[in-house]
């Protein structure tokens, strides 16, 4: 067994809205098909925002990622493809997305305390098509890129004495012109 260890992390939690919903309306192999290509947008959203996959929650992922700026730059890019897929798409996904950030304990690959928990509890709170970052998480990604925030207020969270202040990540469709990191998007 191997001991844990603790790092400073942002942690992104995804989850695929009224994914219950949609299985019913659509039916177990259509509801599959969807799940997989959901997770596809966002597992390239990750890859190209060199992110690890920690784990599948089900209809989310959860993701680790060594700076708060690659976080939410990946959830940027995770609500930008969700939003270019659905302009296509007959059956519309949206996701949802929180990010914590602090020291978290990682054991066996799997990422426990604060910042998972913070994530969690932060895209059950987000709106359909939303971003909910910790304050912390936002003060250190920064202006970075344009990237913009707008307090949401302090919020309670399930399992956490105090309030928190959320900030929501703004974000843009992408347009024809749009690229990520040198490689044409998905």
């Amino acid at each position: 067994m191997a001991l844990a260890s603790v790092e400073l992390a942002s942690i992104l939690i995804t989850d695929l809205v009224d994914s219950t919903a949609l299985a019913s309306r659509v039916g177990g192999v259509r509801a599959d098909e969807l799940r997989r290509e959901h997770f596809g947008l966002l597992r390239a959203a990750i890859e190209a925002c060199q992110g690890r996959e920690v784990k599948n929650t089900g209809d989310g992922l959860m993701v680790a990622f060594a700076s708060s700026s690659a976080a939410v730059g990946c959830a940027v890019r995770m609500q930008q493809l969700i939003e270019r897929r659905n302009r296509f798409a007959d059956e519309k996904l949206h996701v949802r997305i929180g990010i914590g950030v602090g020291e978290a304990t990682v054991e066996e690959g799997d990422y426990f305390g604060m910042p998972a928990i913070e994530a969690a509890r932060l895209c059950d709170k987000a709106l359909s098509d939303g971003i909910l970052a910790s304050a912390m998480a936002r003060m250190m990604a920064g202006p970075r890129e344009g990237r913009s925030f707008e307090s949401v207020g302090m919020l309670e969270l399930k399992g956490i004495p105090e309030p928190v202040e959320a900030f929501a990540a703004g974000w843009g469709p992408l347009t024809a012109q749009d690229d990520f990191g040198g490689s044409v998007l998905p």
